[in-house]
């Protein structure tokens, strides 16, 4: 069927009657060892004592001033259907988490007198339950500020920075104590005699400051400071350093100039800019902002990323796999020649927030072919990528991210070699919001390292903290042979002097992505969230693997996305669906009568065939909560709705998450393999034998935080695309006639004209 027409992808219209009350449930806590014994009590009560007796001077030099202490949950005790709040009062509030499991509380003298009693003395049975949950109770200290590396290393950082340290405080959520920090924190720094600290604008849940002019022994005072959540120096960002060998000059049959007549999408790229007097890659850029000083410029890496924005596959032997669609630019020329000069995280920020408000309405997409030397954690998100979050969602733009390279020994093959976290992505890949791009192999030698499709020996791998699938896509960044050289097995850019240069890097295979997914959300019509931008382009990617390898996962996310040709529309044997909702708080959303096809029918009445769904959605975030920042998670299940032995109407999930959960529910085995709290979320299933039930239901279920209630609705986006396998029967017709049965509202995904003139 290589030759059908493609079909329109079909945009359900939810009604009212499809928002519904969640099912009430729960009854009583559940109390770990029980009996809650008089010993337990005690050593709780004793461990609080301790953290009082460890903020003794502080609290006697700066009653006012709260200190934080942590308390750690069980390691199945980790649900929040387990935690009890209400023993922390007013006064001792929690105030975030740490690590999973780790909750952060607000306490003074006065206060931790107060919980201790209440410990001591509780019958409350809630109460002791959520006591017998605790593992342990211990203060925040200057190792938790610090990190491991130690006050040395990080005055070494500090001297080649500038002399200059991140200071990030606590956020307690009440205005008395968070000015009682602000206050002791500026009266430390006369005590140093160090310059007045200057706040950064990173974004609302973060408190930063600059501080600078250090000498030995400040950043220790600084770090044993009560209201120091963590002491750092400024990330430095880093770029792919074009070391290529030029080719030929190249000319207008490599390298076409716009058409005057077209309409292009519009991406824009913060990098080290096109150089102005290129002779062909200029006349691409349609607007130009410059932040670096002429002596300090090298435009050699802004380049290359701009012309594969525009002309990746034309400047790349015409491969069908790189995509068609050029872009138009918006050059930002933000980073400087690292060699003469460092640029930190807080100069991107600012840069970023210049720019932003003047172009969101223009391009929506922006390519961040970047990354810093800090590697992501298990369970923090880091203040850059925090920063970008808001930024994403203030002014509603998407930043492609590089998952960065890894440069280091031993060079890695596949399968690969252990490398601990050596080539774990580093910020900003961690962005929640953004669309994180790995790089793959798109040709091999008899001596390379990987084969042809398989990940770049460089490429970073996830996932990122909390479990989150990072990278969330792939596409090609070049090879290395066993000698470290990968001339013939590089991509092929344009080096802003008009001559051609081969090279390799995550950074080159971001723009090929940034692109695709301006030139997908520009073709739609009227303009889609970008939720929907982004569940399209995922999907596709998923759709054009044959499964989900968990190894691959952590290296090329959910795989590689074909040309928009194929991203936009259904074929025959294939329909895909779009659900677009805003989910008002505390309700869900179910829909009867999914239109599964008589065609993938047996003769037994049985469901056959393959279903993939991928969902997008734009939860709340807050810094403070760590391994808990996402604050909200959306879950969805496809599957039967039959009656059981009873004569009850039960939906049974047919359509499982990726990679499978299906044996453990401990909260922390649904994050690691659950993807629970992820933003992005697949699921799908192959069902060869066939699955009995006349009526199939859909639900999309929404939960929140401990402690969190939701005053805004929740927007979601979810494709689903159902598939025959052998490609041969009228999947499409079959399930268009049973969206009219069963009296669903749906319309065809509109597509602007532009886009249209292209099939």
């Amino acid at each position: 069927m290589a030759d059908s027409p493609f079909l329109p992808i079909k945009v359900i219209i939810p009604t009212r009657t499809d928002f519904k009350a969640p099912d009430s449930g729960g009854g009583p806590r559940k109390v770990f060892d029980e009996p809650f014994t008089k010993e337990r009590r005690t050593h709780l009560v004793g461990q609080l004592n301790a953290v009082r007796t460890y903020f003794g001077k502080s609290l006697e030099d700066h009653p006012d001033t709260p200190c934080v202490a942590h308390i750690q949950l069980k390691t199945d005790a980790i649900a929040k259907s387990h935690r009890r709040n209400s023993l922390f009062s007013a006064d001792c509030p929690v105030i975030g988490s740490g690590r999973l499991g780790e909750l952060l509380i607000s306490v003074t003298g006065s206060s931790l007198e107060r919980l201790a009693s209440d410990f001591e003395t509780t019958k409350v049975k809630d109460n002791e339950a959520f006591m017998s949950a605790i593992e342990h109770i211990r203060p925040h200290t200057i190792d938790d500020t610090i990190g491991q590396d130690g006050i040395d290393a990080l005055e070494a950082r500090t001297a080649a920075n500038g002399r200059r340290l991140k200071l990030r405080l606590f956020i307690h959520g009440d205005e008395n104590r968070d000015a009682a920090i602000h206050s002791t924190l500026h009266s430390i720094i006369k005590q140093l005699d160090l310059s007045t600290p200057r706040q950064l604008n990173y974004a609302r849940t973060l408190s930063i400051y600059e501080v600078g002019d250090l000498y030995p022994g400040a950043a220790g005072r600084l770090a044993d400071f009560v209201g120091s959540q963590r002491l750092s120096a400024f990330p430095t960002l880093h770029k792919v350093e074009a070391l290529g060998a030029e080719r030929e000059y190249i000319n207008t049959d490599e390298f076409p100039n716009p058409d005057p007549t077209r309409e292009y999408a519009l991406l824009g790229i913060i990098d080290s800019g096109v150089n102005p007097e290129d002779p062909l890659l200029n006349l691409w850029v349609e607007e130009r902002h410059v932040y670096v000083p002429e002596d300090l410029r090298d435009h050699t890496h802004g380049s290359i990323v701009a012309s594969l924005a525009v002309h990746g596959k034309k400047l790349n032997g015409d491969d069908p796999r790189f995509p068609e669609l050029p872009s138009k630019l918006l050059d930002v020329m933000a980073i400087p020649d690292l060699s003469r000069d460092y640029f930190s995280e807080d100069n991107l920020i600012a840069i970023l927030r210049e720019v932003l408000p003047k172009h969101h309405k223009k391009t929506r997409i922006w390519n961040l072919s970047i990354e810093t030397e800090d590697r992501c954690t298990d369970y923090e998100f880091s203040d850059l990528a925090v920063a970008l979050d808001e930024l994403q969602q203030e002014y509603g733009v998407i930043f492609v991210i590089a998952a960065g390279n890894y440069n280091g020994e031993p060079k890695r093959g596949w399968p690969p070699e252990y490398l601990s976290n050596r080539d774990r992505i580093c910020a900003p890949a961690d962005s929640v919001r953004g669309l994180t791009v790995g790089a793959i192999a798109h040709s091999e030698t008899a001596n390379s390292l990987v084969r042809g499709g398989e990940p770049s020996p460089f490429t970073r791998r996830g996932p990122g903290p909390a479990c989150l699938p990072k990278p969330d896509i792939a596409h090609f960044g070049g090879n290395l042979d066993v000698t470290g050289k990968y001339q013939g097995i590089g991509l092929i850019g344009t080096d802003g002097n008009g001559h051609l240069i081969e090279n390799i890097g995550t950074s080159y295979a971001t723009p090929l992505v940034s692109s695709l997914l301006a030139n997908v959300d520009a073709s739609l019509e009227p303009r889609a969230s970008l939720n929907l931008s982004k569940a399209l382009l995922i999907h596709a990617a998923r759709l054009n693997i044959p499964r989900l390898d968990p190894d691959l996962l952590k290296y090329q996310g959910f795989g590689v996305p074909p040309d928009i040709n194929r991203i936009l529309v259904c074929e025959p044997w294939l329909a895909t669906l779009i659900f677009e909702l805003v989910l008002p708080p505390g309700l869900n959303f179910v829909k009867q009568e999914f239109p599964v096809p008589d065609c993938l029918r047996n003769d037994y009445g049985k469901m056959m065939g393959d279903f993939l769904m991928t969902l997008v959605y734009d939860p709340p975030m807050d810094a403070n909560y760590n391994s808990e920042y996402c604050r909200t998670n959306v879950d969805v299940s496809l599957g039967t709705y039959v009656r059981d032995g009873s004569g009850k109407w039960q939906h049974r999930k047919q359509v499982l998450p990726e990679p499978k959960d299906m044996v453990e529910r401990f909260e922390r085995h649904l994050i690691t393999h659950g993807f629970k709290w992820s933003p992005v979320k697949m699921y799908s299933r192959s069902i060869p034998r066939g699955i009995e039930g006349d009526q199939w239901r859909l639900c999309i279920d929404v939960l929140h935080r401990a402690g969190f209630v939701p005053t805004e609705p929740q927007s979601i986006a979810l494709v689903v695309s159902i598939i025959d396998p052998s490609h041969t029967k009228p999947v499409y017709n079959h399930v268009v006639q049973a969206i009219n049965r069963g009296g669903w509202i749906s319309q065809d995904l509109q597509l602007r004209e532009r886009w249209r003139l292209t099939l």
